[in-house]
């Protein structure tokens, strides 16, 4: 029966791309608040959708870190695997995301708590379930690009700086594309809405680097991510 509801809630997400997407057509929002942004990741790996889009709400200033903490830890079948905070703040070396809906590891293998692993990267690093988006690359096997817009309506454009630094701003959106062996990034195509596990607002949490700190220093004790039964 999950099956079947995930595989018409998809089919209902599929069909939100015809036209140009914008925030009306996001169905997974995450967070409260006032402000509004938007949060694109494409895998450029062929399987459908290879793009999908979420939404992020909050008041006051958060960063690019916060919103992809917050929608990694409310969208169970998100997955990321980052650095731990550093000087130039967190790096992203690999995004999964369960496609399918049966269960979601790598290979090697990686403990996500709250959907989020920290650690160093893995060229060689894919998805144990070829159904699977998986992508993880720092040297030679690709990179996450990162691209910043300022409306729905405006260009993407390459970000200067890692979402650490990335200050969000009303309207705004954010999107991670996969970038090849060739090291070309190109921009994230056009998404389709991201489905969520319920219809209710996600509170959000803390940004991923005091996350990362939870992860490293108390093995996750005190959080918990929640599944669709």
């Amino acid at each position: 029966m999950r099956r079947v509801l995930s595989v018409l809630a998809l089919l209902v997400a599929l069909s939100t791309s015809a036209g140009a997407f914008d925030f009306t057509d996001i169905q997974f929002w995450v967070g409260t608040g006032s402000k509004k942004a938007g949060l694109i990741i494409d895998w450029k790996d062929g399987k459908n959708p290879a793009s999908l889009a979420w939404g992020y709400r909050w008041d006051g200033d958060k960063k690019g870190e916060d919103m992809l903490a917050a929608i990694v830890r409310a969208d169970p079948r998100l997955y990321v695997h980052v650095s731990s905070s550093g000087a130039y703040g967190v790096a992203l070396f690999g995004t999964g995301y369960d496609l399918n809906d049966n269960g979601f590891a790598t290979s090697p293998a990686l403990t996500f708590v709250n959907g989020i692993s920290v650690g160093t990267p893995n060229d060689n690093r894919m998805a144990t379930d070829p159904g699977d988006h998986y992508r993880e690359g720092w040297w030679t096997a690709g990179y996450w690009s990162y691209w910043l817009r300022s409306s729905t309506t405006s260009a993407w454009t390459y970000s200067g700086v890692g979402m650490s630094g990335r200050v969000l701003e009303d309207g705004c959106w954010d999107g991670w594309s996969w970038a090849g062996a060739s090291q070309a990034a190109v921009a994230p195509v056009q998404p389709v809405a991201a489905v969520p596990p319920t219809l209710a607002a996600v509170p959000e949490p803390a940004g991923l680097a005091p996350l990362f700190l939870t992860v490293s220093g108390m093995g996750g004790l005190f959080l918990r991510r929640f599944r669709k039964s």
